[in-house]
């Protein structure tokens, strides 16, 4: 007889903010100057002198899942057990991340977000695995 069984399936996702800024600057290069910083996505652009930023707009017509292999040893789709133990991890069943050494996993073994993971396909023997 078929069960249900109550899952949770995570997709990293990529999308595009937009954010309307004022730039207090001498001439258009300056303000570009000014709003782009040293061009890494840590620089805090929005508290520097003389820039005031509208709130952030994400556009949601730009979002695309994001392909594993852009994450190194992390995927972009994860299969979990709900949490049912009130702020713990939840447990890792599949993820479709790139693996150098294989290892099973089993639903009942405790996971740390950010190691490396193997799917366990369900079988009570716990002979099959796979790492895709």
């Amino acid at each position: 007889m078929a069960q249900v069984f109550e899952l949770i399936r995570d997709e990293r996702v990529t999308i595009w903010h937009r954010y309307s800024v004022s730039v207090e600057a001498d001439n258009m290069e300056e303000a570009v100057n000014k709003l782009k910083g040293d061009g890494s996505l840590g620089y805090d652009w929005a508290s520097q002198p003389g820039i005031v930023a509208g709130p952030c707009v994400p556009l949601w017509d730009t979002e695309e899942l994001t392909e594993p292999q852009e994450l190194g040893s992390f995927g972009s789709i994860e299969i979990t057990l709900p949490d049912d133990n009130q702020g713990g991890e939840p447990s890792l069943l599949w993820s479709n991340a790139k693996y150098q050494e294989p290892e099973i996993m089993h639903p009942e073994d405790p996971v740390n977000i950010g190691q490396d993971r193997k799917s366990y396909s369900g079988n009570q023997d716990r002979e099959h695995y796979t790492t895709d």
